[in-house]
């Protein structure tokens, strides 16, 4: 898959969960090349969509280059996700957004299709991560915060 659908198929009008993995590594169901630069791991197919929050595990600790720095966002490149958040080279433990100093820490309102992206400096060859979603489909975009 290249990038993780939002809605999924069938998503009635309401709040969702839903569960997804990326990375270089063939497991991942979204892969991502060792390339830097954005790359594209969640497509927001229809406007109305909210992502109230965010959580990562990292499953696989990530290597790269002495300068990998990974984050996730649209455009706030950084928007759900800081690289000094957590540790890309540890594993195991779900790392959410909470940070207040987060532009989209109460959730964001898509009023159009958009593109969520992972961030890439320095190029990363192996790991694997686990993303968390709650969202919602439906969502007047006047209503929610960071719209």
């Amino acid at each position: 898959m290249t990038a993780f659908n939002l809605p999924q198929i069938g998503d009635a009008i309401g709040r969702h969960s839903a569960v997804f993995t990326f990375g270089p590594s063939s497991d991942a169901e979204v892969a991502i090349s060792s390339a830097t630069g954005a790359q594209a791991i969640i497509n927001i197919n229809e406007p109305g969509v909210m992502i109230h929050d965010m959580k990562i595990q990292i499953v696989t600790a990530f290597d790269g280059d002495t300068s990998l720095e990974l984050t996730i966002g649209d455009t706030d490149v950084d928007g759900f996700m800081t690289d000094t958040l957590f540790g890309w080279g540890s594993s195991g433990a779900v790392y959410a957004n909470l940070a207040s100093t987060l532009a989209y820490a109460l959730g964001r309102v898509y009023t159009t299709s958009d593109v969520i992206n992972l961030s890439i400096t320095g190029g990363a060859t192996a790991g694997l991560a686990k993303v968390f979603i709650d969202y919602e489909t439906g969502v007047d975009s006047d209503a929610g915060p960071s719209a």
